[in-house]
């Protein structure tokens, strides 16, 4: 996908797909547009980085990146809530994000990849459930199954006690 006219069709082809992806993660019809708008730009100055083959499915994952890099770039450099309230000093504070980090990391680790996969591009990627089935090529059903059930075992794996929540 080289010339213009191809980055035209592509344009006109899946547009719509891009702005939708983008507009579902930053929530504000302006920027989706904007961020939209910066995409295919950047396409029209280096359309060799277009794959032939699967464009959408690049596309889509171009969309998702560009508005979570959008999302990251309008970030407020506050202290979360909890910091101030329990007046904790940096070290504790440290010390608990690790733990807690530790803990979200070994109970993803406990799911099947499938199912990592789905909750990635679900809460992380902010996909739609049927975009996720287009994007992995699964069904539907298989995808809201697989993310109900991903959620119910992190949600078990996350509820038990820790020795940190114990000692407290």
């Amino acid at each position: 996908m080289r010339d213009a006219a191809t980055l035209e069709e592509l344009y006109c082809r899946h547009s719509a797909m891009v702005h939708a992806i983008v507009n579902q993660r930053v929530r504000n019809v302006s920027d989706a547009d904007d961020i939209t708008q910066g995409i295919f730009l950047k396409l029209a100055n280096k359309p060799r980085s277009i794959p032939a083959e699967d464009a959408m499915r690049w596309l889509a994952r171009v969309a998702v990146n560009a508005a979570i890099d959008a999302l990251r770039a309008r970030r407020h450099p506050w202290l979360p809530l909890t910091h101030i309230v329990l007046q904790l000093s940096s070290a504790e504070v440290t010390y608990i994000n690790q733990a807690e980090n530790e803990r979200m990391h070994v109970a993803l680790a406990a799911l099947a990849p499938s199912q990592r996969t789905a909750l990635r591009l679900s809460y992380f990627d902010g996909l739609t459930h049927a975009q996720i089935a287009w994007v992995t090529r699964v069904p539907l059903g298989t995808v809201t199954s697989r993310i109900r059930s991903g959620v119910r075992q992190l949600r078990a794996a996350l509820s038990e006690p820790t020795r940190l929540s114990r000692a407290v």
